[in-house]
């Protein structure tokens, strides 16, 4: 792809991926929008060069240890461990907590590139708990322990439809 961009009389010639594209044009709208040169109008003349052999890689995601489908991408291996890294920061910000803790991991393959982790919802089950024996509050701790792992094992994420659209609209 051969990318043409004039700005104040300077023009730029670039081949870029495709794929690229649509989040190089935004920012190329940004930076004239920010320098005040234009009124929220830009474009940019392109022309398709060819098609050309690349070293392309799978991302897939993962949730709670389960594939998601809807959010693998292909991205060229020289991005690919950036690319991870971006994707679980911004999961980890658009995946609500949860009453367990939620591990969001990015697989190239079968190895694991990156990983964050929603951390769980804690509630204070020691509140009624007013002075006295500390054993009585351990117990509860331990009770709410053991209850977090049993829901870890069985419990499913479940993440809002608005998670999904905000990823897609964040263009990852």
């Amino acid at each position: 792809l051969s990318l043409s961009r004039t700005v104040s009389l300077a023009t730029s010639q670039q081949q870029i991926l495709l794929g690229s594209m649509e989040s190089i044009f935004r920012g190329v709208v940004a930076a004239l929008q920010r320098g005040g040169s234009t009124k929220g109008f830009a474009s940019i003349e392109y022309s398709l060069i060819g098609f050309f052999k690349s070293d392309l890689t799978k991302i897939d995601i993962l949730i709670n240890n389960q594939k998601i489908d809807a959010l693998s991408m292909i991205v060229h291996k020289s991005f690919s461990t950036q690319k991870a890294r971006e994707i679980a920061a911004n999961l980890q910000k658009l995946i609500p907590r949860q009453m367990f803790d939620v591990p969001i991991q990015v697989a190239l393959g079968s190895k694991i590139i990156s990983r964050e982790t929603v951390k769980a919802l804690r509630k204070n089950v020691t509140a009624k708990c007013y002075g006295g024996d500390i054993t009585r509050k351990k117990k509860l701790l331990e009770k709410q322990k053991d209850g977090k792992k049993k829901m870890k094992q069985f419990g499913k994420v479940s993440i809002p439809q608005d998670a999904f659209l905000n990823y897609f609209k964040s263009g990852e």
